[in-house]
């Protein structure tokens, strides 16, 4: 069977239905929709990029063996050219697009370059800055453009100081760990009960989860509560202190706090905003 050519994307394009975008010179950002159960053929774009998952989720198939599933709050920085192929899941996907201009990426490869290949971040500063870097697109002030450019600059100077390629393949129990992470953010966990029943010492549950997932056990449950909490209001919720209770918080307070830290804004803010 011969294989199809893979479709080449010229910059400020994707298969998403653009919802908004935003020229700063040869930046572009924009807010792109992709609708359920859409299958992604095989591409490249001609520029690196950001990609932040803001609602919704998708797999992507990034070649080299290696299948990626996103979920929201998610970040991932794809080289130039970089041939892959994916699918969304049943709840479409809504991503936030940076791209690079091409010099920039050049005046990079004099200090050691960007990855060659797929780098994913689902916490940590690059997330936070991304979330940042994500709300400047319906900004309207004068300087905008230029905290548009720190932004991206700062995440493209966290790529190029990365840690050198060490070990490759996530040890077999962290899947296991993902999972029961995934159906238990709700409850209360602790980094020694999931140790345990994954059968490993509690330090290297630690260490090998922030290394192969970009985030402590504690972010991605904080994360994952958050999510829910933005479904349910989303969904129409009215009262937050049900919806704090729901996705796991102890209480009003600390819901608010962490809320405002991942999402950029209070629950009744966020609430207001998708009421309009």
């Amino acid at each position: 069977m011969t294989t199809r050519p893979a479709a080449r994307l010229a910059p400020g394009t994707f298969f998403g239905r653009s919802r908004r975008t935003s020229r700063t010179g040869d930046l572009i950002l924009s807010e792109n929709y992709y609708p359920s159960a859409l299958q992604v053929p095989r591409h490249v774009h001609e520029r690196a990029y950001f990609g932040l998952l803001l609602h919704g989720g998708y797999v992507e198939d990034l070649g080299r063996r290696r299948v990626e599933a996103f979920e929201p709050a998610s970040v991932v920085f794809h080289p130039p050219r970089e041939v892959r192929c994916g699918g969304i899941g049943q709840r479409g996907a809504t991503l936030f697009h940076a791209e690079i201009p091409d010099g920039w990426v050049r005046r990079l490869e004099e200090h050691g370059g960007l990855p060659d290949e797929a780098v994913v971040h689902r916490g940590g500063p690059l997330v936070r800055l991304a979330m940042a870097l994500y709300r400047e697109l319906a900004a309207t002030d004068a300087a905008a453009a230029l905290v548009s450019e720190g932004l991206v600059l700062e995440m493209l100077g966290l790529l190029a100081r990365r840690p050198r390629r060490g070990e490759r393949n996530p040890p077999r129990w962290l899947a296991e760990a993902v999972d029961l992470v995934h159906a238990e953010y709700q409850a209360p966990l602790t980094v020694a009960s999931v140790a345990d029943r994954v059968g490993i010492a509690a330090a290297t549950l630690a260490r090998g989860f922030r290394r192969h997932r970009g985030e402590s056990i504690g972010d991605c449950v904080r994360r994952l509560r958050v999510e829910r909490a933005r479904l349910l209001i989303q969904n129409g919720a009215r009262d937050l202190a049900s919806v704090a209770l729901d996705a796991g918080f102890a209480d009003q307070s600390h819901f608010t706090r962490i809320f405002r830290r991942l999402v950029g804004a209070t629950p009744g803010e966020y609430r207001r905003s998708v009421r309009r």
